[in-house]
């Protein structure tokens, strides 16, 4: 992860302040939350756990952002 592109991105708070934030980039969260997921020694609810916000993500990215999508 420490290797995966950044992406960045203006959120806004519910206050209506603004802020820029750096993350990785979406597809590398998408392939590292699937990888936990499929660890045979994991907890199953946490394999679960990783594997719910993976699809959450790259439904979002297939949707509003395609260009991260091709990864």
């Amino acid at each position: 992860m420490l290797d995966a592109p950044q992406f960045s991105a203006v959120i806004v708070a519910t206050n209506g302040d603004m802020a820029r934030m750096t993350t990785l980039e979406p597809m590398a969260f998408v392939r590292f939350k699937r990888w936990m997921s499929t660890l045979p020694r994991r907890d199953p609810l946490k394999r679960r756990r990783d594997a719910l916000p993976a699809e959450a993500v790259e439904e979002v990215v297939q949707e509003y952002l395609p260009q991260w999508a091709q990864d």
